[in-house]
């Protein structure tokens, strides 16, 4: 029978659904998301809005259909950064249960960046070379240090681009000055992430999450979500071209770019500027785009696999 995982972040809900083959492998049968933008107007007074309530509920009843159309018995609902960190998350857990009879699964910041690891060994295949894997949330980035065999070091980081954005509320377009003072933000909070990377060098990032499938999307002049990557090389300079294009473009012009996704029009430029700060900061030479991430990862351990899709 199929199997599914929702992944409930801040900005989007996300869902995977596979089918174990006669053969024992697993055969992908669906891969996409919902926005839910769970953090505006409240994720920096710590709630979640009875409008972004409704947002989630419709967008996991969405999923919700299409795990009853695969006709899928196992299914695991994960909450992450945007909940847990809500007062008012009980509410809303109680809503989706009484609406949908889906039991979401609250995991920590620790417990995310595990799954995240998962998944992106998945994708990329990394062996005995340290990396350094991102995954970008709205409410929150994970860091992993690790390699093929072992986990090194991992954190979860309260700086999503959705709590950046409600913080500093750029201009649009966003300042020189504004962008200065996001990574200094990003500077000061991610001082344990200097330490480690001391201690476990690394040169080259593993980017997970919708950001990074924008800026591959963006890059190849695709539609979004037109095309399923398991993972894609970025050169450095392709990157940093692309970063420069959408710091200096106001909202009008980035739903022009095409390979963007509107829903992340408004959260694409801090997360580019969030990437191209740590990119520089750490001189990394190679940037791989995994297209697994938590879900993934959860998948991956509910299953005992070592391969999907």
């Amino acid at each position: 029978m199929p199997s599914a995982v929702i992944d409930l972040g801040t900005n989007t809900c996300n869902l995977v659904i596979v089918r174990t083959n006669k053969d024992g492998k697993q055969e992908l049968i669906y891969s996409g998301s919902e926005p839910v933008k769970l953090g505006q107007g409240g994720i920096d007074k710590r709630i979640i809005t009875p409008d972004a309530m409704q947002r989630g509920l419709k967008a996991i009843s969405n999923h919700l259909n299409r795990i009853q159309n695969a006709g899928c018995e196992n299914v695991r609902a994960i909450a992450t950064s945007a909940v847990r960190n809500a007062q008012n998350k009980d509410a809303f857990l109680n809503l989706i249960r009484e609406k949908t009879g889906l039991e979401f699964e609250v995991i920590t910041g620790d417990k995310e960046a595990e799954y995240i690891y998962k998944g992106a060994k998945l994708a990329v295949g990394f062996q005995k070379e340290k990396v350094l894997i991102l995954d970008i949330g709205g409410g929150s980035n994970e860091f992993i240090i690790g390699n093929g065999r072992e986990i090194y070091w991992k954190q979860s980081f309260e700086i999503g681009v959705a709590r950046i954005r409600e913080k500093f509320k750029p201009k649009d377009p966003i300042s020189d000055e504004e962008i200065k003072q996001i990574e200094a933000h990003f500077d000061h909070h991610l001082t344990p992430l200097w330490q480690a990377v001391t201690e476990h060098p690394v040169s080259t990032l593993i980017g997970c999450s919708g950001a990074f499938d924008s800026f591959v999307d963006m890059l190849e002049g695709l539609e979004p979500e037109s095309t399923f990557r398991v993972k894609t090389e970025i050169a450095p300079m392709d990157f940093f071209s692309l970063h420069h294009k959408i710091v200096i473009s106001d909202h009008a012009t980035r739903k022009t770019m095409k390979g963007l996704d509107l829903v992340r029009i408004e959260m694409i430029v801090i997360a580019s500027i969030f990437v191209n700060f740590v990119l520089r900061k750490l001189n990394i030479h190679t940037i791989i785009q995994s297209g697994y991430a938590l879900k993934e990862g959860v998948l991956a351990e509910m299953l005992n696999t070592d391969h999907l899709g």
